[in-house]
């Protein structure tokens, strides 16, 4: 959903692992600027979701369930997962 009179739009994104348990959601929905980057969904889910801003380093985003350059272009209706690394054994 675009907002004219804010330059701004809501975007769902998924969450995993310990993402999902900081914020306690499996997807949350964030206001960003547009035209958007990756790097702006993610900067905007460590601002939104402090609890989350220590794994700002290590997050990645998917676009379309393929990983994106934090310089990449999102567009309204991408489906957007945010995913950080996992180690299993």
């Amino acid at each position: 959903m675009y907002d004219m009179n804010s330059d701004k739009a809501r975007v769902s994104v998924q969450l995993f692992s310990v993402l999902k348990q900081r914020v306690g959601a499996r997807h949350v929905v964030l206001s960003v600027p547009m035209p958007t980057t990756a790097k702006a969904v993610l900067d905007t889910l460590a601002h939104t979701y402090v609890a989350t801003a220590v794994l700002r380093p290590v997050m990645r985003l998917a676009v379309n369930q393929v990983y994106v350059d934090e310089g990449d272009a999102v567009a309204l209706g991408d489906e957007l997962a945010i995913i950080t690394p996992v180690s299993g054994g």
